[in-house]
């Protein structure tokens, strides 16, 4: 499942993808593993595997998700920051609590920081 955090810039009020990129790797520090720009978009390696903060509770023993977790321990934590016309969207696909905490204070930095519109706070 995606979480998309997209961030509205007036026209032709998108921030320099270069910037962008610099401005991820400089706040991710430690955690990036690898940050790539391919095709329309940021791609950037966060350390580590994910997590399943609930493991150890009743549901995450026998709930629905106890199955997958196993095998979703072993994937890859990573943050796409995708650039569109007007706007720029800071995705993750099926990550875990960390990496979409850290998606999400990195698009509010964004919008805050080049005066853009969060898509939830309109």
């Amino acid at each position: 499942m995606a979480c998309d955090r997209f961030i509205y810039f007036d026209k032709g009020k998108v921030p320099p993808r270069k910037e962008v990129g610099q401005v991820l790797e400089d706040y991710l520090g430690d955690v990036l593993v690898k940050n790539r720009w391919h095709s329309n978009r940021w791609i950037a390696r966060i350390v580590g595997n994910k997590s399943w903060p609930l493991r150890r509770t009743e549901y995450g023993k026998s709930g629905p998700a106890a199955k997958s977790y196993e095998e979703e321990a072993r994937e890859q934590r990573w943050i796409e920051v995708v650039f569109g016309e007007d706007n720029i969207d800071v995705l993750t696909r099926r990550q875990d609590e960390l990496v979409n905490a850290i998606a999400a204070g990195f698009a509010k930095l964004v919008a805050r920081w080049w005066s853009g519109q969060l898509e939830d706070d309109k």
